[in-house]
């Protein structure tokens, strides 16, 4: 919802927005504008709908502790982190940018009895520069 209104009255606008407005757009109407926060709003309705799509899929157990995935290297890759998780034991995991090394790690300590404790990620490449 986008409210348009000749009241600009800053208190009216903030009370709009916190009943759910999108944005509070005040008169006279500049039409560039309009289109300008129309265009934003429903982007935003689309990165929404994108995201509940996305949940919907991660609680139809196609996904693994927050990683998607149904092929069967990927099968392996979660039977994988359930084992090593149950052990107290340090894990280095290692692969290709991109591949999801951190969200591998974040698995196994979410899993691990160490879940209470901090998960501090280590970028290796990244420090291997200084």
């Amino acid at each position: 919802m986008i409210v348009i209104t000749g009241n600009d009255e800053r208190a009216n606008a903030l009370k709009a927005i916190e009943m759910g407005a999108y944005d509070y757009y005040s008169k006279p109407i500049d039409i560039n504008e309009i289109k300008i926060i129309v265009h934003r709003a429903i982007h935003l309705a689309r990165i929404e709908h994108e995201n509940r799509d996305l949940h919907k899929l991660l609680d139809k157990n196609i996904g693994f502790a927050g990683m998607i995935g149904q092929g069967a290297e990927m099968l392996k890759v979660f039977d994988f982190i359930k084992k090593v998780s149950t052990a107290d034991v340090t894990v280095l995991i290692t692969g290709e940018s991109g591949t999801g090394k951190e969200l591998a790690a974040r698995a196994v300590h979410n899993l691990s009895s160490r879940k209470a404790g901090p998960f501090i990620p280590i970028n290796c490449g990244r420090a291997s520069g200084y």
